[in-house]
């Protein structure tokens, strides 16, 4: 058993030591809003916290838990409502993020109870991450224009597009175009090679072609998911 004096000693470097992480706390509000917000969320999912610069916080089960933490604060000079700021929910740089499911913990501004569903301390807002892909959209004859959709891969990004029918209402002004493109139409569906997130889709009916480009925009791919949708499509073309 250590002597009285090794207990001392050793006591002495423990609270030498919380000492300087409590005054770094001080120092990084926001570091520390962080971490209130992380252990919050591995409470709740009896989860387990990552190491440090980690791509993602908390792991739950098989999921991987992205989480902001945000005070309220002003946006501008005498300002009536306050507001939230999460900072980075997509990483810095080359430090990417990596995650199943992004959660936004906010403090509640108690001037306004009626704006909230519940009474508890915190807001909460839950996303399931997927991939922003932004489709550049060009029609032979007609025009070009870009939207954006969420999706899980670049092919369900084409499938999405073409459901929400916002190419059918770009040509609709134009009698000899189809009236809509649909993925039977699909002639052609691959990655550009050397671009990282990149791909082409090829639609064709009656003669008409639209070439739409697709880049992944929402998220750093790491090598092994240079590309996340099927190798190569080729279908024949509808008469």
């Amino acid at each position: 058993m250590p002597s009285l004096e090794e207990q001392v000693a050793a006591l002495q470097v423990e609270n030498a030591g919380l000492k300087a992480e409590l005054a770094f706390l001080k120092q990084h509000p926001v570091f520390l809003a962080g971490l209130k917000g992380e252990n919050l969320v591995c409470d709740l999912m009896n989860g387990k916290l990552t190491d440090f610069a980690e791509k993602f916080d908390v792991t739950a089960g098989k999921y991987k838990i992205e989480v902001k933490y945000s005070n309220l604060g002003i946006p501008y000079r005498n300002a009536i409502t306050k507001r939230w700021s999460w900072s980075k929910p997509l990483g810095w740089k080359d430090k990417g993020k990596i995650y199943d499911f992004l959660v936004l913990v906010g403090e509640k501004d108690h001037r306004f109870p009626n704006q909230y569903i519940d009474a508890r301390r915190l807001a909460w807002f839950v996303r399931r991450h997927m991939p922003l892909f932004s489709l550049f959209v060009h029609c032979d004859t007609v025009g070009r224009y870009s939207t954006q959709c969420d999706a899980s891969s670049p092919y369900e990004a084409i499938r999405g597009f073409l459901r929400k029918g916002s190419l059918k209402q770009f040509l609709a002004p134009h009698a000899e175009w189809p009236k809509e493109f649909t993925m039977r139409d699909i002639y052609a569906f691959t990655p550009l090679d050397g671009l990282a997130n990149l791909y082409f889709c090829g639609l064709g009916r009656r003669g008409k072609y639209v070439q739409i480009h697709l880049v992944q925009t929402a998220r750093r791919s790491s090598t092994g998911e240079r590309y996340c949708g099927p190798r190569r499509k080729h279908v024949t073309l509808r008469q």
